[in-house]
């Protein structure tokens, strides 16, 4: 079969894409696509070129997870946006307390316990964290 030169290449629409960025792994996953705006700037978490990766453990459903869980849905794609290359992994397991973990270069790592606060006490805490050991 011969391929002609005129045909167009294949297109994705806007919600098929956002569909096949947006895994089925996570609840959270789907409604950060579905999210509103960032409140927070871009330039606020720039991460520093020391880090490495960032891990979130969270309970789905828990009463302590409820303030992580709303940042990162409000926050997700301006923290991404100005951090394009930076790995985020949100996990979510039933029953887990709230961790955050900063992986850096040369192996260091730092994890902080975020159960039970609030949005604006969380982007604190990640904010430094993303600073830098």
């Amino acid at each position: 079969v011969r391929v002609s030169e005129t045909a167009a290449p294949a297109v994705w629409c806007r919600e098929c894409h956002a569909e096949q960025q947006a895994s089925p792994r996570s609840r959270i996953a789907s409604q950060l696509v579905a999210s509103g705006g960032p409140t927070y700037s871009k330039m606020a978490y720039a991460a520093s070129a020391a880090l490495m990766e960032l891990r979130v453990h969270m309970c789905q459903n828990s009463v302590a997870s409820k303030g992580v869980r709303d940042f990162w849905l409000k926050n997700y794609s301006a923290i991404k946006g100005a951090n394009m290359k930076l790995p985020i992994l949100l996990r979510e397991s039933a029953g887990t307390q709230a961790k955050l973990t900063a992986a850096y270069a040369g192996g260091k790592e730092s994890s902080v316990a975020v159960d039970g606060i609030s949005e604006a006490e969380f982007g604190e805490k990640l904010a430094k964290m993303m600073k830098g050991p």
